[in-house]
């Protein structure tokens, strides 16, 4: 069976310091969107020259932009970042054998936060699992204007790293 599709998509303002990182490593992704809502730096520059799709939209809240970006991909499946994040690794091979043989509809991950300069690795910080990645016809980002989150209408995978 061939791999599905992919598409990521990253929703940005003013993220010039974090935005090459985020879609290096995504690279493996057949599309990539950033939806950016007026950056005054060289975000949408640098997001082009990694070879992005950057469209402005200005700001709907987070639910809301979140799910506009979503909209505007050419698959069905995607995986949806903030700019300051990235794959690990092993997160990346994770989701590319998923993606093989999806047995889900959208799949959870554990995110690794970052405070005071340190990386959580217990307790309330971490894991912190993230559902981000889904089939969007079966999946879409809340309306909420923050703390958004995706609802699934199926059950839900996990995917292992960070």
């Amino acid at each position: 069976m061939d791999r599905k599709q992919l598409s990521v998509t990253i929703i940005t303002l003013n993220e010039e310091r974090r935005i090459g990182k985020c879609i290096k490593s995504v690279s493996f992704a057949d599309e990539i969107i950033v939806v950016d809502s007026g950056s005054r730096d060289r975000t949408v520059e640098i997001a082009k020259q990694a070879g992005a799709q950057v469209i402005h939209q200005d700001w709907l809240g987070y639910g809301r932009q979140k799910q506009f970006a979503v909209e505007q991909t050419v698959n069905d499946w995607v995986l949806c970042l903030d700019a300051d994040e990235w794959l690990s690794p092993e997160l990346s091979q994770s989701i590319q054998s998923v993606l093989e043989h999806p047995e889900f509809s959208a799949y959870q991950f554990p995110r690794r936060n970052r405070f005071m300069g340190r990386w959580l690795r217990y307790g309330e910080g971490y894991p912190d699992w993230s559902l981000r990645l889904f089939d969007r016809n079966h999946a879409h980002w809340s309306e909420d204007e923050v703390h958004e989150k995706v609802v699934s209408d199926g059950e839900i995978g996990k995917v292992s790293g960070d």
